[in-house]
């Protein structure tokens, strides 16, 4: 959903999705087809853009395509070959561009604003963890993101969520 609550984007795995519009009551659906994506692994949606993560049609691997409210794409954000990244979970605008959270790669990506590839900070030497998985995340009013994770305890014991807010960005 929007974070203005009145549209939103029904999807499943297919690059075909409806584009969902709620107004005084009723509820309007049509066709929003991803091009250039064949398998949808994510979906986001924030003030001006739909994120769509999955793997392109061209078989270049695992990308993020950034489209306006409309369908229209506006950048793709690969890794720093041009190529496929691990599986996002998590993608945002920034001030200074965009922030992923790779949930295979354990790693937190940047880009900038144009969707030019900054580089990228593994899970351990940025939070300390050790092979967590990055199942979702938030950006919060203050411009701050909250990166949020599994990992299972050093003992084993249990699966914790671990949370760690990131700012700077």
């Amino acid at each position: 959903m929007h974070p203005s609550g009145t549209w939103g984007v029904s999807w499943f795995s297919g690059p075909e999705c409806e584009k969902i519009t709620l107004s005084g009551g009723a509820l309007k659906t049509e066709p929003m087809v991803f091009q250039e994506v064949d398998i949808l692994s994510h979906l986001l949606i924030d003030d001006s853009h739909i994120y769509v993560c999955g793997s392109a049609v061209d078989g270049s691997g695992h990308k993020v395509f950034v489209y306006d409210s409309n369908g229209a794409l506006q950048m793709t954000l690969a890794d720093s070959d041009g190529g496929g990244l691990g599986s996002i979970t998590f993608i945002t605008q920034t001030a200074n561009g965009y922030l992923a959270l790779d949930g295979n790669m354990r790693e937190v990506v940047l880009w900038t604003k144009d969707g030019a590839y900054l580089g990228e900070a593994d899970d351990g030497d940025l939070f300390g963890t050790d092979y967590p998985w990055f199942c979702g995340g938030a950006k919060l009013a203050d411009g701050s993101i909250l990166a949020i994770m599994t990992e299972d305890r050093a003992d084993e014991s249990a699966m914790e969520l671990v949370a760690f807010k990131l700012s700077g960005f």
